[in-house]
């Protein structure tokens, strides 16, 4: 199947030119993640996505092209593997196809993930774990959450840690995009902002699934929704997104595998591959991996962040890292990735001794 098979035509596009103010507009009215983005002759310019309106501080005033991403482009007759392995690879959660400067159809991760067969594979062997905030948070809280994570949603949960909904990055622009309103007092004038919004107010409805869940039905909820939030007993346990449905749509040798994306040159993607690769033999008796997954960001200040996934036949594992160069950030993902598969191990030792007939506390009685 081509991708332009499974291509949606834009209902909205923006000018380079147009004021910030205008996407907001359309993107929270249409609940839009991403809008294309042309020049006043109609070629393309670039994509606008909702992460980078949560990023900026840029008011709502600027124009679009100060936030426009210059993305890469599909070839209209490219398959849906080699287009999932451009998205991932990327870091892009959708991408335009364009002939000669011409946006012909925009293709996400989730319109290939609900277009794709998934015939094997459980929720827990993809999911991430559910960073959730309360409902009684305020929304200053929730964004803070989610910019320390680099996440796009927050699964909401009530005083009984059961799932309520969800908030995600279009949620926020919504309420940090509203004008200020004063609200008089004896005593003082109170800005009315983020820290004055519950997020029980912003909250939305959401789809959930159990644990033991097959990707095919989560295929089949993402045409619902952006996300399904993996739950025990109404409890949220893990997150699935079609990121992390196309992220299995790699491709695969044998043994374990290093998947880099986001780098913004062969020398970073190099000096991370280089510790993974250290890594991977260093722990190679303590689990199963099936393979590996960085996402390198370099931020304003020079700052370079590494997200990692290590994808086992038991579930996943990730961390995250901060630091001014890049071999630093490396260094430390690996640290903390190491700590934790090797906690891992530990604890399916332990429950295995203690389940064991005949056994206490790994000894013979």
């Amino acid at each position: 199947m081509r991708v332009l098979d499974i291509a949606y035509k834009p209902k909205f596009s923006l000018h380079d030119e147009d004021p910030v103010s205008k996407a907001v507009s359309i993107m929270v009215e249409h609940r839009l993640e991403q809008i294309p983005v042309t020049t006043e002759n109609d070629k393309y310019a670039g994509m606008l996505f909702s992460r980078k309106l949560v990023e900026s501080h840029s008011g709502i005033k600027a124009k679009v092209k100060t936030l426009i991403s210059a993305t890469p482009v599909l070839n209209p007759d490219s398959d849906l593997m080699d287009s999932a392995r451009t998205l991932i690879l990327t870091g892009y959660r959708a991408l335009p196809i364009v002939v000669d400067g011409m946006v012909m159809g925009v293709v996400s991760q989730k319109d290939i993930v609900i277009s794709s067969d998934f015939h094997s594979g459980l929720a827990h062997e993809v999911m991430s774990g559910a960073i959730v905030i309360p409902e009684d948070e305020n929304m200053a809280n929730a964004i803070t959450k989610m910019r320390r994570y680099h996440i796009s949603r927050l699964p909401v949960i009530d005083s009984k840690r059961m799932l309520k909904g969800i908030i995600d990055n279009l949620d926020v622009i919504r309420i940090t995009s509203a004008p200020q309103v004063s609200v008089r007092s004896k005593e003082t004038k109170k800005p009315f902002g983020t820290k004055q919004v519950p997020v029980r107010e912003v909250i939305r409805s959401t789809v959930s699934a159990a644990l033991g869940s097959g990707l095919q039905e989560l295929a089949s909820l993402l045409k619902k929704s952006e996300e399904v939030v993996i739950v025990a007993n109404a409890i949220p346990v893990g997150i699935v997104t079609p990121k992390d449905m196309i992220e299995t749509m790699l491709p695969k040798k044998k043994g374990p595998t290093i998947h880099i994306a986001h780098a913004e040159n062969d020398d970073v993607r190099k000096e991370i591959e280089t510790v993974l690769t250290k890594f991977l033999n260093k722990v190679h008796a303590y689990t199963d991996i099936q393979y590996i997954i960085a996402y390198v960001d370099r931020h304003k200040k020079r700052k370079y962040s590494v997200r990692c996934r290590i994808v086992t036949s038991r579930g996943v594992i990730s961390a995250r890292s901060v630091a001014f160069d890049v071999s630093s950030a490396g260094k430390l993902l690996v640290q903390r990735l190491y700590r934790r598969v090797v906690s891992l191990h530990n604890q399916e030792i332990s429950a295995k001794t203690h389940s064991a007939p005949g056994m206490t506390l790994g000894r013979p009685e």
